[in-house]
């Protein structure tokens, strides 16, 4: 989830709190305006680089064996690390994960 519970980092920012639920309600948040939004979901990402960036200096790792799985909110958050930040991973595994109506490049 990164920063927060709600950071939703690659979520469609076209309503503030929109949000991929199985249940295709919106996740409910505080009220942001879109660049506090956009703010909100970017410390997410950041949050969950960082943490990868942490265990690589703390554990020796082999950086062409890094790969990336999630399931259900993990597998949309692996769909959108995934392409941002396709040099990191060796392969990604997203189970269940929602794909919002976002073009994600990936082909």
């Amino acid at each position: 989830m990164g920063f927060a519970k709600d950071g939703w980092y690659g979520a469609p920012l076209s309503i503030p709190g929109n949000a991929p639920r199985s249940s295709g309600a919106p996740t409910p948040t505080l009220a942001r305006t879109p660049e506090e939004e956009a703010r909100y979901r970017a410390l997410s990402e950041a949050d969950v680089l960082n943490v990868l960036d942490l265990v690589r200096a703390k554990y020796h790792v082999d950086a062409n064996r890094i790969y990336l799985l999630g399931h259900s909110m993990g597998g949309f958050g692996t769909w959108w690390l995934g392409q941002e930040h396709a040099e990191r991973w060796a392969a990604i595994a997203p189970m269940s994960g929602v794909l919002p109506n976002v073009d994600y490049h990936l082909g």
